[in-house]
C-alpha cells in the first residue's frame, strides 16, 4: 500500500468516526507516524510505508477515533510560532490564548521597564504562555506558578525545549500564593467553565482534558476572582493584570474588578470570533 493510498483510507476511517475535518487530521496523523513533514509527505504519496509505521499510524487512528485530543495523541500542539509538547497532564493549547500573549506583548513593550519587566503567569499549564513571552522579551524574569505538579513537568520539558530556562521559575503552590515578590504584570489563563456546563462539553475535552484546567466554579470565574483578592500585594505600581475569559462573562467580571480595584481602568478585547475573550487591567500609584 502506497502513503498516498493510506493517506485515502485514514482520512475516510476518520470521517466514518466523525472527526472534523479528516483529510487535515490525517495528514497529521500519517505524517507523524512515517515522521515527514506535511510538505515532505505529500511529495512522498507513491512510496510504501514500513510495517512498523503502518502499524504506528494504526495505533493513532484507534486513539483519535476514540476522540482523544489530536495534540494528545501526536504529543505536540503548535502556539504563537512554537511547537510544544502537549500530554494528557495539561490542558491542550487553544489559537484563543494567542490574544492574550499578544496584550501581554503590547503591555510590556509600551511600557519601558528599566530593569526588565518581571512576570508572573499564574497556572501555567503547558508554560506556552509564559515561555512565548520569554521568546520574544530577552529581558524579562517570568515566574510561572502551578498548582499541579504533573503540569509544571510538562512546562520544564517545554522551557528546556525552547532554551528559556534562565529566564523562566518554576513555583508548585495555588495561584498568587507562591510568589514570594511583586511583579510588572500579572497572566492567567485559568479554569472558566461553568461548573454545571463541563458535562456537556465535546468527548475530546470532557472526557480527556484535566477537570482542574476545566472547572471554573458555580459562574465560571472562582479562580479568576481569588486572583484579583491576591493581587493587591503581588502587582507593582503601574502593572498590569490580564487574563482570558469566556462568552458572557463580561458583565460579571466588570463588576468583580470594581469591587476589588474601583479606580482601575478596565479594557476587554474581543477575538476573532467577536467573543469578549481578555481582560486588561491597569494600575497607577492611587489604584
Amino acid at each position: 500500500m502506497t502513503t498516498g493510498e493510506l493517506l485515502r483510507k485514514t482520512a475516510a476511517r476518520l470521517k466514518h468516526h466523525g472527526i472534523e475535518d479528516p483529510q487535515i487530521e490525517a495528514r497529521i496523523l500519517l505524517g507523524h507516524a512515517v515522521e515527514l513533514s506535511p510538505e515532505r509527505l505529500l511529495a512522498s504519496l507513491e512510496k510504501r510505508p514500513t510495517q512498523s509505521q503502518i502499524e504506528k499510524l494504526e495505533q493513532f487512528i484507534l486513539r483519535r477515533i476514540l476522540h482523544e485530543p489530536i495534540a494528545y495523541v501526536i504529543r505536540q500542539k503548535d502556539f504563537y510560532g512554537l511547537s510544544y509538547y502537549i500530554d494528557h497532564r495539561v490542558l491542550v493549547p487553544r489559537p484563543e490564548t494567542e490574544l492574550l500573549v499578544e496584550k501581554a506583548l503590547d503591555f510590556a513593550r509600551n511600557r519601558q521597564f528599566k530593569n526588565g519587566i518581571k512576570i508572573a503567569d499564574i497556572g501555567t499549564g503547558s508554560g506556552i504562555i509564559a515561555i512565548s513571552l520569554a521568546s520574544h522579551l530577552k529581558e524579562s524574569a517570568i515566574f510561572a506558578t502551578d498548582i499541579s505538579a504533573p503540569a509544571l513537568e510538562v512546562a520544564s520539558i517545554n522551557c528546556k525545549k525552547h532554551n528559556v530556562e534562565k529566564q523562566i521559575t518554576f513555583l508548585h503552590g495555588d495561584l498568587l500564593n507562591p510568589l514570594t515578590q511583586p511583579v510588572d504584570m500579572i497572566v492567567a489563563n485559568l479554569p472558566y467553565i461553568v461548573k454545571s456546563a463541563i458535562d456537556a462539553l465535546p468527548p475530546e475535552i470532557r472526557c480527556f482534558e484535566p477537570i482542574i484546567a476545566l472547572d471554573g466554579g458555580d459562574d465560571g470565574l472562582r479562580s479568576i476572582e481569588m486572583v484579583l483578592q491576591q493581587a493587591r500585594q503581588k502587582i507593582n505600581p503601574d502593572g498590569c493584570i490580564l487574563m482570558e475569559i469566556s462568552l458572557g462573562q463580561r458583565s460579571l467580571l466588570a463588576h468583580i474588578v470594581q469591587r476589588y480595584f474601583p479606580n482601575a481602568p478596565v479594557t476587554f478585547y474581543k477575538d476573532l470570533g467577536g467573543i469578549d475573550r481578555v481582560v486588561q487591567i491597569e494600575f497607577n500609584k492611587s489604584v
